[in-house]
């Protein structure tokens, strides 16, 4: 495919190889998730649509691509998470300009690659990455990340409410309590008594009889 868009372009050495790699990207047909991924990523070549944005007369708007974070992530509050971007154009290799936002975690940006960016907070962050290339044209559908940190759940022994001192073969009930900052509910449970107790975990909240 790549050689039939050499020869329509006018021949070797008429198109750059940038252009050429570019045109391919985004004439492709999308697959999966909508835009740019790591399992399908720009999609499946479309030698039909490619020539004709290779032969196009007008200036085509830049395709915005977060190269990472690759996919939506749900994370830990405060874990860093590291912002990378490039911008890809039918008409070659050009000077871009670029745009992240970041919604409120962090100040926007028009740093091509921001780097290591820490989520002190909990919630959902839509992050958006737009190009504009060197003529004004602006990516009218900016690529996307979703960023949902989600801090852990709290877990508390109600009972027995201190440490125990007991007989071989004596059985305890226990009761316990979780409770999550961001309420992300349902929630599991997960007991293990140790010491060779009867029986050695529990995935009640509140397990009885333990011997």
């Amino acid at each position: 495919v790549a050689a039939l868009l050499i020869e329509a372009g006018g021949g070797p050495g008429t198109v750059s190889n940038t252009r050429i790699a570019n045109v391919l990207r985004l004439a492709a047909v999308d697959r999966g998730v909508p835009g740019v991924d790591n399992s399908f990523g720009f999609g499946v070549v479309d030698a039909l649509a490619a020539v004709q944005a290779l032969s196009a007369a007008t200036n085509t708007p830049p395709r915005s691509v977060i190269d990472s974070p690759g996919a939506d992530l749900l994370i830990l509050p405060n874990t860093p998470v590291t912002f990378q971007g490039n911008c890809v154009d039918a008409e070659g290799d050009q000077l871009f300009t670029f745009a992240w936002n970041f919604s409120g975690a962090a100040p926007p940006t028009t740093v091509q690659n921001p780097g290591d960016l820490s989520f002190p907070t909990s919630g959902v962050f839509p992050i958006t990455f737009t190009c504009t290339d060197a003529t004004g044209r602006v990516d009218l559908a900016p690529a996307t990340r979703t960023i949902t940190v989600n801090s852990p759940p709290e877990s508390q022994i109600t009972s027995p409410p201190a440490d125990l001192t007991i007989s071989v073969g004596t059985s305890v009930n226990f009761a316990g309590t979780c409770t999550d900052p961001d309420n992300t509910v349902p929630l599991t449970f997960l007991w293990n008594f140790g010491g060779g107790a009867s029986p050695g975990t529990s995935v009640q909240q509140n397990p009885s009889g333990i011997v």
